[in-house]
């Protein structure tokens, strides 16, 4: 497999800031052509059209002196996403040790960029990256003041697209399609949530520092829920739809658990406790949990084991029910229904049918007549009455 050169923490995909880090490194060491202003994107004015840079690459005369550019950032000159990005760079360098405010912080960048052909937001952007923690924040350089400070993590739309086609591949399996309404909506909502950050606010008390930090956005929680909105237009109108992946685990397990707790659920039913998984956090043992207690009022003569072992399911109580109908209607036991109609009688009152009685009911089952037993049977009494009218041996 070739690896990319510019993957520098080799994990399949290239970054922009890992692409801007590695052309740097190539500057540096003098295999990498000059770049011209051209080559470069206005990252500084990205998503806005038609808006030139603040220093601009290539010739002195094709970019904006360095004088406006350092009144740039302080002057208010940035937008809230490119702010957002030099406060990060900013908050590393001071917690690092730097000691330069923020206007000699960047005036360095701009004399930099100034003999490079690069802005000074290219030379940031490269050494502390998009993909990193963002810190906006008045820093704590050791005074003891009280502050607060936000952590942001943003993704660009290839890492959300990757994050999303792994967690859809691993719920659903690998043929599910997603729109690009689906995409973008992922997209949105989530840069959204990110630019909340998490905050943590810094208090003196008594002369100690306490830290208390507040997740405003939780990125897990989101992608779970926005799962399960693509889960919701899955199985919309598709009652029937029989799931891959986790999804699909989810349906065979809880399929299965209602079976052996002798409920009658639909597929309908089930995909909604699937959603509930997928899409709001309950875990399997929860639904199960509720599918329990549903199963011990249904079948209350068994409600108090069923409440002392969590262990048991109702067809391990009602196996012996389960042997006597196997056995006389030469069947597995295995295959045996707990909603089927004769189990049901026998189990679901309020009192248990003995097992005489219940062996009794099954050789009264119409089904029992297709056994060999049953069919031995009648042999037999046919030869009978032949022998009392005088015929056969």
């Amino acid at each position: 497999m070739t690896v990319n050169p510019a993957d520098l923490n080799q994990d399949g995909v290239v970054t922009q800031q890992e692409q801007v880090t590695y052309d740097i490194l190539q500057k540096d060491n003098g295999s990498a052509p000059e770049k011209s202003k051209e080559d470069y994107p206005v990252l500084w004015s990205r998503g806005v059209t038609g808006t030139p840079d603040l220093v601009g690459g290539g010739t002195r005369g094709d970019r904006k002196t360095k004088t406006e550019a350092k009144a740039a950032y302080t002057t208010g000159g940035l937008t809230a996403y490119q702010k957002k990005i030099l406060d990060n760079g900013y908050a590393k360098y001071k917690a690092s040790g730097g000691r330069s405010g923020k206007k000699g912080w960047w005036s360095d960048y701009v004399d930099a960029a100034a003999d490079t052909n690069e802005t000074p937001f290219d030379i940031v952007f490269g050494q502390y990256g998009s993909d990193a923690d963002k810190y906006t924040s008045d820093d704590d350089t050791g005074s003891g003041k009280d502050r607060t400070s936000v952590a942001i993590s943003t993704y660009t739309p290839e890492l959300a697209n990757q994050i999303l086609d792994a967690a859809v591949t691993a719920t659903f399996g690998t043929g599910t399609v997603l729109t690009k309404t689906q995409r973008d909506s992922f997209y949105g909502q989530l840069t959204a949530g990110q630019r909340k950050g998490t905050t943590t606010t810094y208090k003196t008390k008594g002369g100690k520092r306490y830290a208390t930090t507040t997740k405003s956005f939780d990125e897990d929680v989101f992608r779970k829920k926005y799962i399960g909105t693509i889960l919701e237009s899955m199985v919309t109108g598709n009652d029937d739809i029989d799931l891959e992946g986790d999804a699909g685990v989810y349906q065979d397990t809880l399929l299965k658990y209602s079976d052996d707790m002798g409920l009658m659920k639909g597929r309908r039913e089930l995909n909604g406790y699937v959603k509930e998984i997928i899409g709001k956090g309950r875990s399997v043992e929860d639904v199960t949990a509720d599918m329990r207690k549903q199963a011990g009022v249904l079948y209350s003569n068994f409600a108090d084991r069923l409440n002392a072992d969590p262990k048991l399911t109702v067809r391990d109580l009602v196996n012996p029910y389960l042997q006597v109908m196997a056995d006389t209607l030469e069947i597995d036991p295995n295959t045996v229904k707990l909603t089927d109609t004769t189990i049901q009688n026998a189990i679901s009152g309020t009192k248990l049918r003995s097992l005489s009685d219940f062996q009794a009911d099954m050789r009264a089952d119409s089904r029992f007549g297709n056994t060999k037993v049953a069919k031995r049977e009648a042999v037999d009494l046919a030869q009978s009455l032949l022998r009392s009218f005088g015929f056969g041996a």
